[in-house]
């Protein structure tokens, strides 16, 4: 052992030298940041330094790439007096030296010249601090650049990114980005995202999922993307068909598929046979048939099970008994992506059986099967709701209302206990059948409803703020239905339709069930891995327990296997840059690598006041409104909504359901004539349009809009 006593130069200028980029670690970039006297005030961030950039060729030769000059409005140098206590002393820079940079040219070459010595003497790139004194370069320190093997931000945006084979490949964030909203985390993204993927890859290329061949969905950026050439158009006719225009309605909304699309299609997967177009309509006859045993099978395995309350003694235990039971999961979310098919089925053929051969789809068309999806019974989604509703309205019949807006909403559960019994147990009642339930239901991260009741009292709290909710839902027979539709010209189409309406409805209503099973599943995993969690944390696996849902789930079984300190670094950076990838906005529709902007949500875009503004999207259910505009792309935003408001948003989940009975209409960016907002618009009889894009950045909060069930148009009034 020694103490090194080193002498201080009195420096002209000094500061610091990195021989490859800090921060991307680029070898051909050398980086020197300076400032005029002592370098403490460089490595201390006293002063903004100049930064000066040198660029390396392979064989050694340097060149100054740029320049940029600090504002160096102090310089730190030797006190004169050395009995003083402090042996530097603090003085102002002159504004007219502050301009100019601190070193000169045969300086800057002069410390790369001596940067690139001290890398072949060390044999890895270095961190420097130097000083000049008198013209005569001093070397300070010389150690590793500590970062030089970290990963990068955009190493980590992209790692999980699905390959883009060619830059006609097309995503879509539609339909999923309702289920899976932002960014997943890495662990959901391996476990649920991994899942759904794998079943829908099975079903559509009809084989066991193979890592080598084409990928039918995956993340770009962390976000939840469907690839629509491989998906949805890996099965086409010769010519764009109503059949395609129907499946882009359920799905997007709006038109997709054009002639270059399909071309695309034929080019990579041929033209349809008839062989194949029967067997396929025979198979989808098949599951739409044996829908009703799917929801059993899904009910019973989501009854079974139980994953929270196992007793295992170590941390890897516990992993492996979650792992097992995923195959469970995976089997149910097998059967709730077999009903939506069907779902999409019976509204294929009841559109082309509307569309009596014409060539394209009108807006009648649209009004006539949000006329036969209208009301499902028994849909589980919509009785959530409801629900909340008629909690809501015990409350205030109690005339307790003006107290419980006030109470904190952690404390709600047990404040209604005492002061609104019978709200209380509907409440419980509600969370004992829907607890699993909650906004962004397959990340893990999220709290379920059971598992924070806090966010449900905030939904009743903003409930409450108005008068009793008193709405009359009107549920058409099939013959009434019939009787309100616009398009069919025949007597026999609409006897067909009137089979078809009961056949549409309870389609609709499997699905939200199956998906209520799979959820429920879902959170027992999302309890398990917290229990997980807490138990790697006392075995001093990882730090913190919220550490957990940043790894993947190869790399937690590896953790847990092997300690690994550098794979907690990495789990740590995810963590940090979440918050941001978290803000990212993917667009509809993206060909090829996406370009994307962060917090674009807030970006408006201009309209002349002495012009008429408006969109079209797609009715999802009739009607016609006036009123409020409220634009909301975050749940977090919802203290905005006022009751009667049209509710603009992005796209819409389960978590939003119980702000639909102060609602007077749902206009969604994102979301197809199945979508949840129009499932559940259409059983409070709100009007809806889905699939209007650019709807969040045109219209603002505040604005009168009129939203028109019948013609899919959006108009600015005031």
């Amino acid at each position: 052992m020694a103490v090194v006593i080193q002498r201080m130069i009195p420096a002209d200028a000094a500061g610091v030298l990195f021989t490859c980029h800090p921060t991307t670690c680029n070898p051909s970039k050398m980086i020197i940041t300076s400032n005029y006297g002592l370098g403490e005030s460089v490595v201390s961030g006293q002063a903004d330094p100049d930064t000066i950039t040198i660029n390396r060729t392979w064989d050694g030769d340097l060149s100054v790439e740029s320049q940029q000059i600090g504002t160096k409005k102090i310089a730190i140098k030797m006190s004169e007096d050395l009995n003083l206590n402090n042996t530097t002393e603090v003085n102002e820079i002159s504004e007219e030296r502050a301009k100019r940079l601190s070193l000169t040219q045969e300086q800057i070459l002069i410390l790369g010249k001596v940067g690139l010595e001290l890398e072949k003497a060390y044999g890895s790139p270095r961190d420097v601090e130097w000083a000049f004194c008198n013209n005569k370069l001093y070397l300070l320190q010389s150690r590793p650049i500590t970062t030089l093997n970290n990963w990068t931000e955009f190493e980590l945006l992209h790692e999980f990114d699905v390959p883009i084979l060619t830059h006609q490949e097309l995503f879509t964030v539609s339909n999923v980005a309702e289920v899976m909203p932002g960014a997943l985390t890495p662990l959901s993204n391996t476990v649920m995202n991994s899942i759904i993927s794998k079943n829908l890859y099975k079903y559509i290329m009809e084989i066991a999922d193979d890592p080598f061949i084409m990928k039918c969905s995956g993340v770009i950026n962390h976000h939840a993307v469907i690839n629509v050439t491989n998906c949805l158009l890996n099965k086409v006719e010769n010519k764009v068909d109503i059949a395609a225009k129907v499946l882009d309605m359920a799905v997007f909304g709006h038109p997709v598929t054009d002639e270059k699309l399909h071309a695309i299609a034929v080019s990579r997967f041929g033209v349809m046979s008839k062989f194949t177009k029967y067997r396929i309509l025979l198979k989808s006859s098949i599951e739409a048939f044996r829908g009703d045993n799917y929801v059993r099978k899904a009910a019973k395995l989501a009854g079974n099970f139980k994953l929270q309350q196992t007793q295992h003694k170590s941390a890897l235990d516990k992993f492996n008994s979650i792992c097992h039971k995923l195959a469970d999961l995976s089997k149910v979310t097998e059967y709730h992506s077999t009903i939506s098919r069907s779902s999409i089925f019976y509204q294929i053929v009841a559109m082309n059986i509307l569309a009596e051969g014409s060539k394209d789809l009108t807006m009648d068309h649209y009004y006539d099967i949000s006329i036969l999806l209208s009301s499902c019974s028994n849909v589980i989604s919509v009785e959530i709701p409801q629900t909340l509703e008629k909690i809501s309205n015990l409350i205030i019949r109690s005339d307790i209302k003006e107290k419980f807006i006030k109470i904190n909403p952690n404390d709600g559960v047990n404040w209604l206990r005492i002061s609104c019994p019978q709200a209380s147990q509907e409440l419980d009642a509600f969370l004992g059948k829907h607890g699993h339930r909650s906004l962004r239901e397959f990340e893990f991260k999220t709290d379920s409803w059971g598992m924070n009741p806090a966010i449900l009292i905030e939904m009743l709290q903003r409930n409450c703020r108005g008068n009793e909710i008193i709405r009359k839902n009107e549920y058409l027979s099939a013959d009434e239905t019939i009787a309100k539709l616009v398009t069919p010209r025949n007597d026999n189409i609409r006897k067909v339709l009137k089979f078809l309406i009961g056949r549409c409805r309870k389609a609709v209503a499997k699905r939200e069930a199956t998906k209520s099973e799979l959820i429920r599943m879902t959170n027992e995993v999302r309890l398990a891995f917290r229990d997980l969690s807490k138990q790697m944390v006392s075995e001093g696996i990882i730090p913190d327990a919220e550490l957990i849902y940043y790894f993947s789930v190869y790399e937690l079984k590896q953790t847990i296997l092997r300690r690994d300190p550098a794979l907690i670094r990495k789990v740590l950076q995810r963590q940090r840059f979440y918050p941001k990838w978290d803000r990212l906005k993917l667009p509809e529709l993206i060909f090829g690598f996406p370009k994307l902007e962060e917090d674009n949500f807030q970006k408006h875009i201009g309209r002349n006041v002495n012009s008429q503004v408006s969109l079209k999207g797609t009715p999802a259910c009739s009607g016609d409104v006036t009123a409020r505009a409220c634009v909301i792309t975050d749940l977090k935003d919802i203290d905005q909504l006022k009751a009667g408001d049209v509710l603009i948003t992005y796209t819409t989940d389960v978590g939003w359901s119980p702000y639909f009975p102060i609602l007077s209409a749902v206009v969604t960016e994102l979301g197809g004539l199945i979508s949840h907002g129009a499932v559940v618009a259409r059983e409070y009889g709100l009007p809806c349009l889905v699939g209007v894009q650019n709807v969040t950045s045109v219209f603002k909060t505040g604005d009168i809009v009129h939203v028109s069930g019948k013609s899919g148009i959006l108009e600015l009034i005031s």
